[in-house]
């Protein structure tokens, strides 16, 4: 189906003459056309409504030639012998040279109201030569219409295969569509994937790294458990220990003028659970932790009672007593005796107590 015809010519007609569609549809057809009445318009000449109608038919024709040639590709097999022109457009002076000039195939004028048909001309044997019907027996036709050949612009197999491509290329489409889809989160995963094991070899150096550097500083481990060891192997050698040069200087600020010392003796022991004394001057019970000794001269008794009360008075020096004591000759007033005392933990130094110096 074209979407022109006859009708667009009437109308080119009548809005190029400014008359109704009526007169415009006569003077296409080539009637005569009287115009009556005071005013109004003169008809142009013939030649003028020919030319007028003639440049509207002309694209009427393109379209016509544009839907053979279309027919042609689409269907290589089919011939087309002839075109005929039937209608009321058929009548318009020109057309029939207009068509004849412009397609590939003979044109005619149709008669489909008579029942005589040109043998040649209905089965599509045209003189191409003469561009007219030859052969003008007037043999009856017993079923005319059988030997028509009607052609069909646009058949129906056009038109599904048009709908197929229209749905194969919305299918490719949607494909092509689905398939960048994929080729985008395809690209990102492996970007993503390239960053994992990117990451996943620094983590990797840098735990060899470490595992470098602690093989490096073992031998430094074992430097400090050696250090360790020998840290309380100290801290059991000097467990209750007490100073003898601040023992001796004690010893010699206390010791009385009338008296010296023959021997001293220090011992330290180990600590007894359980082991006071009788309660010192502060009342509180106290682990003893060794013992000091000493054999000297003293001039008169009361020598070494001063001694032995000031032993009392060195802090950490408890239970002093005297073991003995004999006059070297009767009525000589000089005695040579012995005594001791007990150790405490205020006897001990600060190493000795476990405390680290600051």
């Amino acid at each position: 189906m074209l979407p022109s015809g006859g009708r667009d010519i009437t109308l080119a007609l009548a809005s190029g003459l400014g008359v109704d569609d009526d007169v415009a549809e006569r003077l296409k057809r080539g009637d005569l056309v009287q115009v009556d009445g005071e005013g109004a318009t003169p008809l142009p000449e013939a030649a003028e409504i020919r030319g007028l109608a003639l440049r509207r038919a002309e694209s009427f024709v393109d379209e016509v030639r544009s839907s053979l040639e279309f027919y042609r590709a689409q269907m290589p097999d089919a011939q087309i012998e002839g075109v005929l022109v039937v209608g009321g457009g058929s009548r318009l002076d020109g057309l029939l040279e207009l068509l004849q000039e412009r397609l590939p195939v003979p044109v005619d004028r149709g008669r489909l109201f008579e029942r005589e048909v040109r043998d040649r001309a209905v089965c599509g044997g045209i003189d191409r030569g003469r561009g007219r019907a030859v052969g003008r027996g007037r043999a009856r036709d017993p079923q005319p219409e059988a030997r028509v050949s009607l052609v069909n612009l646009l058949p129906p197999e056009l038109r599904e295969r048009q709908a197929v491509r229209r749905t194969t290329s919305l299918v490719v489409a949607g494909g092509l569509a689905a398939l960048a889809l994929i080729g985008i989160l395809y690209l990102f995963q492996v970007l993503r994937l390239s960053q994992v094991r990117s990451d996943l070899e620094a983590q990797q150096s840098t735990n060899a790294r470490l595992v470098s550097q602690i093989a490096s500083l073992r031998e430094f481990a074992a430097l400090q458990a050696e250090l360790a060891a020998k840290e309380a192997l100290i801290d059991v050698i000097f467990v209750n220990e007490v100073s003898w040069s601040s023992a001796l200087l004690d010893v010699s600020r206390v010791i009385p003028d009338a008296s010296y010392l023959t021997n001293l003796t220090g011992q330290i022991e180990a600590t007894v659970a359980g082991e006071v004394v009788a309660e010192p001057t502060g009342g509180t019970p106290e682990t003893l932790v060794g013992n000091m000794t000493f054999a000297g001269i003293a001039n008169q008794t009361e020598t070494i009672a001063t001694w032995i009360t000031r032993l009392e008075e060195v802090q950490g020096w408890v239970n002093a007593w005297v073991n003995s004591a004999e006059e070297d000759a009767p009525g000589s007033r000089i005695y040579t005796f012995s005594n001791g005392l007990d150790l405490t933990q205020e006897a001990v130094t600060e190493r000795g107590q476990g405390v680290v110096a600051p």
